[in-house]
């Protein structure tokens, strides 16, 4: 089955290719690796929250109340995952291309790395898709794509029915198909499809990428790859999204341990061989830290193996946790923002049940990161001593 998929996909590209033109052939340009001598903030996950996105720049001071760049010299890196899952992914998209030109001419600069769901619309995969970002395409012509569309897929599927058997569809075919098609779809297919304007934008966007002495990547770099250069990863996985012919269960872009799929840096526990395995890909990089999305365990940032791991994907969208959390990062220093508050990131279990206590008063659902917490204090046992944590404080957050 999975390999039938993968053939039908394959077809559908080659299909839009024909349906609606190759584009313009683009190089790709962007370095893995960025310098930066100023802050750097990395948000998570923004799955089609627009508003949401723009309050989190905002309070990390990166643009103005016009949506304009304000961040000077900073540098904002964005862990993937713009699409899926909410209405607004092409605006939040369409404004990280618009802040990366006004950052460029402030020396700032404005990163995106690929996430699994910017692959997923790309290779065809469309089950997370909200139907807000079908209706973003919409226009006059809708109704004539749709029409002309529905025409060629029924012609394709013709043409590949097996020899012998007799081509029939449902009575009811069509309208079962407009449900899945509605107005905006072939345009949103058409700017997704991986020669068009955002699958093109997707294509020239880093898998992973260093700035600093951080790597960040949207799922993380397993052991599978901590032997791989970075401009070596980042050049097979534009490779791969250029041509359908590598999609595939054996292409990076669809590894469960690849840099989009990967989720052991966020899941993993924090033993010490784990942890040797964690340095040895940080050396191999030659970088101090991981940062990550993809999996949002609670809805702040947090750092994992004493901070040499540190998730950024907070349930930002309303489809989750309504989160407003970003990461900074100042030489050494790790801090989380969290509603527009300022936390130093802790290295210590110690030190995290009280980041994550005092961060649990400023979020929405205290749900999960009481839960947290709750599995922090029981490995450090019942002698557990709060220390510097206010005592009342802890045991609200657990309750």
């Amino acid at each position: 089955m999975k390999i039938l998929k993968f053939v039908f996909i394959f077809l559908l590209a080659v299909f839009w290719v024909a349906a609606f033109g190759e584009g313009k052939a683009v190089e790709a340009v962007n370095d893995p690796s960025f310098d930066s001598s100023s802050r750097i903030i990395a948000i998570g996950d923004i799955h089609g929250d627009f508003n949401r996105f723009v309050d989190v720049l905002r309070s990390t001071n990166l643009i103005d109340d016009k949506n304009n760049w304000s961040g000077e010299k900073a540098t904002l890196v964005q862990l993937g995952d713009s699409t899926d899952r909410g209405p607004d992914s092409r605006k939040a998209i369409d404004l990280m291309r618009k802040l990366k030109k006004q950052a460029g001419k402030a020396e700032g600069k404005v990163v995106v790395v690929i996430g699994n769901h910017e692959l997923m619309n790309v290779t065809g995969d469309l089950r997370y898709v909200h139907p807000g970002e079908y209706a973003a395409f919409a226009d006059k012509r809708s109704q004539k794509r749709i029409d002309s569309y529905y025409k060629r897929t029924v012609a394709m599927l013709k043409a590949n029915t097996p020899r012998g058997e007799e081509f029939e569809l449902a009575d009811n075919h069509r309208e079962e198909w407009n449900k899945e098609h509605p107005p905006g779809f072939v345009a949103h297919r058409k700017a997704w499809n991986h020669l068009g304007e955002y699958g093109k934008w997707t294509r020239l966007n880093p898998a992973a990428a260093i700035v600093g002495n951080t790597v960040f990547v949207h799922g993380g770099i397993s052991s599978k790859y901590a032997n791989m250069r970075l401009r070596d990863l980042n050049k097979r996985v534009r490779a791969e999204i250029a041509d359908p012919r590598t999609w595939g269960p054996d292409s990076i872009i669809d590894d469960p341990e690849g840099p989009f799929w990967y989720r052991g840096w966020a899941e993993q526990l924090e033993t010490k061989e784990n942890e040797a395995a964690l340095d040895e890909i940080l050396n191999n990089l030659g970088v101090e830290r991981m940062v990550v999305g993809h999996t949002p365990l609670v809805n702040t940032i947090l750092p994992r193996f004493g901070g040499k791991v540190i998730l950024v994907d907070a349930g930002m969208a309303d489809y989750y946790f309504s989160s407003n959390a970003a990461l900074e990062l100042i030489g050494d220093a790790a801090y989380a923002i969290v509603a527009g508050q300022r936390f130093k990131l802790p290295t210590t279990i110690e030190g995290k049940i009280d980041y994550l206590t005092k961060a649990s008063e400023l979020v929405n659902d205290t749900t999960r990161i009481r839960a947290y917490i709750r599995t922090l204090v029981e490995q450090l046992g019942p002698t557990y001593n709060q220390g510097s944590s206010d005592e009342t404080q802890l045991k609200h957050a657990v309750q």
